[in-house]
């Protein structure tokens, strides 16, 4: 796999970290979700950090990371994650523009939430792995 893509995919992982983390700060006034809405950002936080030492290792040097954006690998699995959080957080804010702030409920539940960001660490962590890997 050539480094493009590689760094391609990181890039859209990285825009996927970028929406969730303007939604969360746009509805952290959401007093019953504010504590679930942190957990998120530090989650995305973290990965944004690990995908940003991924991008510059392989924009600067010819690596061995071609494992991390096989079609079930830990890129992936990111971009799935990511890409459900940020369905969920649209709805929470159409339906908090709609019915306003004390009208509406967290969209997710504490259980999904926390398995959803279980497999985001996982994924995670699997990408640090390959960044401190490729280091070496």
């Amino acid at each position: 796999m050539d480094p493009l893509s590689i760094t391609a995919s990181i890039i859209a992982v990285l825009g996927l970290a970028h929406k969730i983390s303007i939604l969360c700060l746009d509805l952290h006034s959401l007093k019953s979700a504010r504590q679930e809405l942190n957990r998120v950002l530090d989650e995305v936080e973290s990965l944004r950090a690990i995908l940003q030492g991924l991008a510059r290792l392989e924009s600067g040097q010819s690596s061995n990371l071609e494992t991390v954006n096989k079609s079930d690998g830990p890129l992936a699995r990111c971009r799935t994650e990511l890409q459900n959080l940020l369905a969920d957080l649209q709805k929470l804010k159409s339906s908090n523009s709609r019915f306003g702030l004390d009208t509406i409920a967290w969209a997710l539940n504490e259980k999904d939430l926390a398995r959803r960001l279980d497999r985001l660490g996982r994924a995670k962590q699997d990408l640090q792995l390959a960044l401190s890997i490729d280091q070496t």
